[in-house]
This record gives structure tokens, C-alpha cells and sequence, in this order.
């Protein structure tokens, strides 16, 4: 019996970590997504290893995948119903965070949609 771990998967291990530790250092806008806590996967594609997750944002409603690429960038693919219906390179560790909200989340009229959705917890 062979105990030893694969290298490839440490390294997808430990991407996929650093990933979730960046998407956490702004807790309140990744919450604001609707991760499901439940849901997150580490996974390769096209050779790349990454994170994915569930979210239930006011733009999108699927799964998002970080990956990083060769370039030490990340690729940001939006899933709905098992097909990318949205897919980014290039985007490098300072913009990530801004760019997952920009398309899951904060919509043209992100204020009004948050008071509708919330007003009913606001106490008087």
C-alpha cells in the first residue's frame, strides 16, 4: 500500500487553500455572495488547479471557479447549470475579489436590492 500523496495534489491542496484565504480577507463582501459553506471543491481544469463554490448572488446564481493559471494569474469561470457562461484571464490577486463581485453580486442598483431584500430584518 503506497501512503504517499500525490505532489500534484498537494499543490492543488494548498492553491485551493490560498484561494479560500483570499477570498476571506474581505469577509463582508464574500459573504455578500450567498456561499454556500457546503459546497466548495477543490478541482482541476484544463490542467489548472483551483476552488470552486456555490453562490446565490443577485447577478449570478451557480458556481464559481478560480483557477490559477501558468501566468501565477487567475482564471474566473461563472457556471450555470453545468455550462460557463462566463470565463476570465488574467486577473491578478488584487483584483480578484473585486472582480468575482462585480459579476456575482453588486448590481446597477445594488443599494435598492439590498434595502428590498433586508428591509424586512431592519428593527425600528
Amino acid at each position: 500500500m503506497n501512503n504517499q500523496t500525490n505532489p500534484r495534489d498537494e499543490w492543488a491542496i494548498q492553491v485551493a487553500q490560498d484561494i479560500y484565504d483570499t477570498l476571506h480577507c474581505n469577509p463582508g463582501i464574500f459573504l455578500s455572495w450567498g456561499v454556500d459553506p457546503e459546497s466548495y471543491r477543490i478541482v482541476r481544469h484544463s490542467g489548472m488547479p483551483g476552488l470552486q463554490f456555490n453562490v446565490n448572488g443577485f447577478i449570478h446564481q451557480g458556481q464559481v471557479m478560480v483557477l490559477l493559471n501558468s501566468y501565477d494569474t487567475f482564471d474566473v469561470l461563472l457556471i450555470k447549470d453545468n455550462e460557463i457562461v462566463s470565463e476570465q484571464s488574467g486577473i491578478y490577486v488584487d483584483q480578484l475579489i473585486s472582480y468575482i463581485d462585480d459579476n456575482v453580486e453588486k448590481c446597477d442598483n445594488y443599494k435598492e436590492r439590498v434595502y428590498e431584500t433586508y428591509k424586512h430584518l431592519i428593527i425600528a
